[in-house]
């Protein structure tokens, strides 16, 4: 033991004489004694910010709620910020701990406003002490959005027999929000389109260009649009004039046009379609009215247009005709009854070769329609009948064609008869 304090005390001399313990111990003492005093002194220690950036944010705020516009430019709003706090709270505090935002609550009425700014402190020990500036001036107006249709503004002449036949933007409207002494001043949104001497579609894109209703730039800097770019598309065809054309037809014989009188509306139709195409178009067909289906003075029919891949009709709403056909009042129907050699003598048609024929019928009613004083100057034996035998119908009985040579008539009815061939 006394050997080992020995060595120890020689040690400790040792150290002693060449200083560097003491050393080491000063600089912990000293450093211990330093962080002591900054944590425990109470000086107070000032710092200012300058261009702290000023949050503005409207969503929830009073003046959302009264449906206002703050009428923002873009600009960077920024202020100055002093605070204070202790030496050892500034230390680790920094412009990112303060939050800067404006008093919204006065702004309930469209108007220019002071709004005072407000400065928040992350750290509650370090408290603001002066703003520069103190408020900040904004005007508010009320929020509006309308919808702007897009329309064309046409220059120059197309060339003659050339129409539009469509116009087509997209989108076909803009939607604009912003303050209502912007946007209430807005006039027309148009395109404009040069269709001197056009032949063929136009197409391209616009740039939306927003004027006042005094033809003066809309100052766009407080506005929000819907899109920037308009598509647009202008049809242009050739257009021409043709009739329409409306038969009348008795499907079991005769000819009734003498004492049937026909309206039909319209009469004639515009159609579109190349220059080249159209030339060899001089009406429109609508079909045949069947005459035997007309009972009564008077009766109307609906037509279809026809559809055509030369050409599409002006009119795009239209899909029919509506036609009129009246009976002359001195028409009238009547019943003839063929029996015995009436029936023999009925012409039979396409006899298939080597075969015989006859009508096995005994009888049959043949109802025609004429004039009144056709019927007064015919009578049965004018009347000529014949049987095709090429053309039976699904119960194998074949169909009677009339003949009443230089007067208009028309059947009723259609008449089959049984033939038998041997």
């Amino acid at each position: 033991m006394r050997k080992f304090l020995q060595k120890a005390a020689e040690l400790y001399s040792r150290a002693v004489r060449s200083n560097w313990l003491l050393a080491v111990i000063s600089v912990v003492l000293g450093t211990a004694m330093w962080i002591y005093m900054i944590n425990t002194s109470g000086t107070i220690r000032t710092t200012e910010y300058q261009k702290v950036p000023v949050k503005i944010e409207l969503a929830g705020t009073v003046p959302e709620r009264y449906g206002l516009y703050m009428m923002q430019d873009g600009t960077l709003h920024t202020v100055n910020v002093e605070v204070e706090g202790s030496r050892a709270k500034m230390m680790n505090f920094s412009r990112e701990d303060l939050t800067v935002s404006l008093d919204l609550s006065p702004v309930t009425t469209p108007g220019g406003y002071n709004l005072d700014v407000k400065v928040r402190s992350k750290d509650s020990d370090v408290t603001v002490v002066s703003v520069e500036p103190a408020t900040i001036y904004f005007e508010f107006d009320d929020l509006v959005t309308k919808a702007f249709p897009i329309k064309f503004n046409y220059t120059g002449t197309l060339t003659d027999g050339y129409v539009l036949t469509k116009e087509i933007a997209q989108p076909a409207e803009i939607e604009i929000s912003g303050p209502a002494s912007i946007v209430n001043t807005i006039g027309n949104i148009s395109i404009p389109v040069n269709i001197n001497g056009a032949k063929n579609p136009i197409s391209g894109t616009q740039i939306l260009n927003l004027q006042t209703t005094e033809n003066q730039t809309v100052e766009r800097t407080y506005l929000t649009v819907s899109a920037e770019e308009i598509q647009y598309e202008i049809g242009i065809a050739y257009q021409k004039t043709v009739p329409v054309e409306v038969l009348l037809a008795n499907r079991y014989g005769g000819d009734e046009s003498n004492y049937l009188i026909m309206q039909y509306t319209p009469e004639s139709v515009m159609i579109q379609g190349s220059e080249k195409d159209l030339m060899g178009v001089n009406k429109i067909s609508i079909g045949e009215v069947p005459t035997e289906t007309i009972a009564g003075t008077k009766q109307t029919f609906s037509m279809a247009l026809p559809q055509n891949p030369l050409y599409t009709y002006a009119d795009t709403s239209l899909a029919e005709i509506a036609v009129e056909v009246s009976l002359d009042q001195n028409a009238s129907v009547r019943n003839y009854t063929f029996e015995g050699s009436y029936i023999s003598n009925i012409s039979l048609l396409n006899i298939p070769e080597g075969k015989t024929a006859r009508i096995t019928d005994t009888s049959f009613t043949l109802p025609i329609r004429s004039l009144n004083y056709v019927f007064d100057n015919i009578d049965i034996n004018d009347i000529s009948l014949s049987v095709d035998l090429s053309k039976p119908n699904a119960d194998g009985k074949y169909p009677i064609s009339v003949q009443i040579p230089g007067v208009p008539f028309g059947v009723m009815k259609q008449i089959y008869v049984s033939v038998e061939i041997n």
